[in-house]
Order: C-alpha cells, then sequence, then structure tokens
C-alpha cells in the first residue's frame, strides 16, 4: 500500500524522468540489487513510487527505527520492508533477508550510505 501511494503522489509532487528502465527487466527467477543516494526523507519515497509505477517491486532494505513511527512502522512490516538494525547482534539479519530475496529471484533495494548526512 505504500508502494501505490508513493507510485500516486509522484507524478504530483516530482517531474521525474526515468532512463534506463530497461535495465530493470530481467529474466523471471533472476535477482537485483538497486544501490540509491538517500539525501532527502523524500528520495526513498520517490524512487519506491517509481519503480512502483515501473513494476519491479523489491525488497527494501530500511533502518528499523522507521517501525517504531506510527502508522508507518505497521505499513512497512505489511509491505515486508526489511528492518536494519544497525551496530547491534541483530544488523546481519538484514543481509540474511536480502540473499533469501535474491536466491528467489527477487530484486533487493538498498541505501549505501545508511542514512541521512549530518
Amino acid at each position: 500500500m505504500l508502494s501505490a501511494w508513493a507510485g500516486a503522489l509522484v507524478p504530483v509532487f516530482s517531474d521525474t524522468t526515468v532512463s534506463g528502465a530497461g535495465h530493470l527487466a530481467q529474466p523471471p527467477g533472476t535477482g537485483y540489487v538497486l544501490a540509491a543516494n538517500h539525501t532527502s526523507f523524500f528520495d526513498p519515497v520517490l524512487l519506491i513510487g517509481t519503480l512502483h509505477r515501473l513494476g519491479p517491486h523489491p525488497a527494501v532494505l530500511a533502518t528499523a527505527g522507521l517501525r517504531r513511527i506510527p502508522l508507518l512502522g505497521p505499513a512497512l512490516t505489511r509491505e515486508g520492508y526489511v528492518p536494519v538494525h544497525r551496530g547491534g547482534r541483530r544488523a546481519p539479519d538484514a543481509l540474511r533477508h536480502a540473499a533469501d530475496a535474491l536466491t528467489a529471484g527477487r530484486g533487493v533495494l538498498i541505501h549505501p550510505e545508511g542514512g541521512l548526512p549530518r
């Protein structure tokens, strides 16, 4: 539902042009990794909304702290976002979930810098 909302809102708030979308077309059962910059709070919404409109529905790795936000947390859980517990014992769990998604032929979306710059 979050992806669908983002997909509906992106054209309203952003004049986004996508080039190279053909590279997202993978043979069935082929996993892929999407790595994106994250320099504002709107970046993930823009990317997830655009992906939703283009068709791919990757497993999204997101900081576990987002799950504490009312309404957003339960929505992330329902949509299967993978919580990333940074700096703790559970940190490797996100990589296991990502590997499982790739093995199942799904894509994985990560933001390698791990958050907004300070």
